[in-house]
């Protein structure tokens, strides 16, 4: 297949949205909902009430599937191996379990969650919040017959050790990948954290958490986009452009601009064709640009200036 025909509305984007906590991380996805995306929201963090600040009629486009890890119930682990093996599930409202089997035998009220229902619709967008909630259950997970004991009580002597490691890495990559071709829409939330701070301070880079510090420099290539979300001058704000921060690891693929879209991360899912606008001059280019002409003008001034006294003393 030519790449010229090929359509970039039929590859459903891919997104990472990462932040300290309470930066608006979950209010910007949740917004999705106002342009009519029907949310499928997977709350590991429980942090779903700061949707309630959106309109009745957005909160009304997402379906809520709480995940709750207790003690050595690591549920969103489980949930991730669904995903990862494209299976259908339920998740019940009394414990946040995936594929309760009490809840199914009391019948009692349960999500239900198919592929084929997201797959048929457009708008349909899967949110995880969050990957941070996800690599600590997957942890947690694999130590764990280490990390607790037969009445399910924390063994303080536990220790990760390197294969507990390589294990979570084998589990995380496996999700990812899921997320990476899945035929559908995807937001990922996570949390952040700063690559090699305490070796080198001035070479400071905050990356996405993603597993372990070696995942976590690569997870963004699992995403077609990467936003940034930080408070500046007591503002939420974000950074969507490769190069809006050197500090912070951002950029889109398609070139779209978040931060400047009246319509947020919808703008992430409405570009059409199968042309990407060329990527815009730097802001040192264009700063450099500005500098340029205003010393042009300012030798013409001079240049006017020089020419008015030499009449005036004829």
């Amino acid at each position: 297949m030519k790449l010229t025909d090929m359509k970039i509305q039929d590859r459903p984007q891919k997104v990472l949205v990462y932040g300290a906590p309470k930066t608006g991380k979950s209010l910007l996805v949740g917004k999705l909902a106002e342009y009519g995306y029907k949310l499928y929201w997977f709350d590991g963090d429980n942090g779903i009430d700061v949707l309630f600040q959106l309109p009745e009629e957005a909160r009304n486009n997402i379906e809520v599937y709480p995940i709750r890890d207790l003690g050595d119930k690591q549920e969103f682990a489980k949930l991730s191996n669904e995903f990862a093996a494209y299976r259908d599930f339920s998740v019940c409202e009394t414990h946040g379990a995936v594929n309760c089997i009490l809840c199914k035998a009391q019948k009692l009220p349960r999500s239900e969650f198919k592929w084929e229902e997201v797959n048929d619709n457009p708008k349909a967008v899967i949110v995880f919040d969050s990957i941070s909630q996800l690599v600590s259950s997957v942890q947690n997970y694999i130590a764990r017959n280490d990390s607790f004991d037969d009445f399910g009580s924390v063994n303080k002597e536990s220790k990760r050790e390197w294969g507990h490691y390589m294990a979570q890495n084998l589990v995380l990559g496996k999700f990812f990948s899921m997320v990476q071709n899945a035929m559908c829409k995807i937001v990922c939330i996570s949390h952040e954290t700063e690559l090699d701070a305490e070796k080198n301070p001035a070479m400071k880079l905050t990356i996405p958490t993603g597993g372990t510090s070696t995942q976590s420099k690569a997870v963004s290539k699992y995403f077609g986009h990467i936003v940034h979300c930080r408070i500046k001058t007591n503002m939420h704000g974000i950074v969507s452009g490769t190069m809006s921060d050197p500090n912070a690891v951002a950029g889109s693929r398609l070139n779209v601009d978040v931060a400047s879209s009246s319509r947020g991360l919808a703008a992430l899912f409405e570009v059409v064709g199968n042309t990407v606008a060329a990527l815009p001059a730097s802001a040192s280019t264009v700063e450099t640009s500005a500098t340029t002409s205003a010393q042009a003008t300012n030798t013409s001034t001079s240049s006017q200036l020089e020419a008015l006294k030499a009449r005036i003393k004829k």
